[in-house]
Formats: C-alpha cells, sequence, structure tokens
C-alpha cells in the first residue's frame, strides 16, 4: 500500500468533540469530516513541488499541511520525549490526531491559491523526484490516466489540496493530517 496522508475537513463543533474526548479512537474522522482525501504514495512529491524554489519560512509553512504542528492528545515536549516505539504507540493508539487551525488553514491556503498550474509543471521533474529519494521514487514522464507517481496525478492532487483549504477557509473548518 506504501505511504499515504489524508486530509480531513472538519467543523468546529465536530473538532471540540474530539478534543474533548478521552479516547479518540472511538471516533471514525472519516464520518466526523465533511469531505477527506486520501493522497496515496505521492504526498511527499506534492509537498517538494510546493516548496521548491520559495523561501525558508514559506517552506516550512507548506511542510504543515502534511505534519501539523499542533495535535490532539499530547503536547509537543512530551511527544519529543517518547523514543520511536512510544511515539509509534501513541500515534496507533488513536488520540494523536496532528491539526490545522483556522489561522494556520487561512495562512497555506493564501500560499496554495498562488499556485498555478503553470508554477507546478515547471517545477515537476521526475528526475530530481528520484534523485532526491523523495518516496515512492519511482516518478515518471507518462502522464496517461491508468499511471501513477506523475505530473498528473501531482496536479489533480495540488488541485485538491486547494479546494480543501478554501472549503476550510470558507466554512471555518479545521484540517486534520494523518500520515500513514
Amino acid at each position: 500500500m506504501g505511504q499515504s496522508a489524508i486530509i480531513y475537513r472538519v467543523s468546529t463543533d465536530n473538532f471540540d468533540l474530539l478534543k474533548k474526548s478521552k479516547n479518540r479512537k472511538e471516533y471514525r474522522l472519516s464520518e466526523l469530516s465533511k469531505e477527506y482525501s486520501n493522497f496515496q504514495g505521492s504526498f511527499m512529491g506534492i509537498e517538494f513541488i510546493l516548496a521548491k524554489n520559495q523561501d525558508e519560512e514559506t517552506k516550512q509553512t507548506l511542510f504543515e499541511i502534511f505534519s501539523p504542528s499542533n495535535s490532539l492528545g499530547i503536547d509537543d515536549d512530551e511527544y519529543e520525549s517518547l523514543d520511536e516505539y512510544e511515539r509509534y504507540e501513541f500515534i496507533e493508539s488513536g488520540n494523536y490526531i496532528p491539526f490545522l487551525d483556522n489561522q494556520k488553514v487561512a495562512q497555506i491556503n493564501d500560499i496554495l491559491q498562488n499556485v498555478t498550474e503553470k508554477d507546478v509543471v515547471e517545477r515537476y521533474s521526475s528526475a530530481e523526484l528520484n534523485s532526491n529519494g523523495i518516496y515512492p521514487s519511482v516518478w515518471h514522464d507518462d502522464n496517461s490516466e491508468n499511471m501513477a507517481y506523475n505530473l498528473r496525478e501531482i496536479l489533480e492532487y495540488i488541485n485538491e489540496i486547494k479546494k480543501i483549504f478554501r472549503l476550510a477557509v470558507e466554512n471555518e473548518d479545521y484540517l486534520l493530517s494523518i500520515i500513514g
């Protein structure tokens, strides 16, 4: 199956429900969300392309799309003190949920809405993605409908991300980002 990232768009009420819960695993995020999108295998490529040619501050902001700095379940200092196995166990418990609040969603949305198709086309290089070890390291230039890990897929996924962020801003929703 490979690495994937799922972004869930949830209302403030459902976010508050998760925030107050002592057992978040009892909830299905797919049922609590207004919508969600799965970026199967390509999220690291998306991240690389969006961050390409950006200043450091913008890069750090864009990395929060898939790796938010805020989370439910544990504060950053506690999480950082856990070893790799303890982190894995905590994430698997279902109580750790990385999220983007309304302010961060709006900040990222401002950046995303200025990314054009032309920008993505200019930044995409299968050879560069593969030489930099960007998962899954099988990027190519065949943009056929039945092929993955190419420019066509990246464009589709970036458009999907832009839509999710735009709708989250319009509806003052939270975004949850889970990598698995």
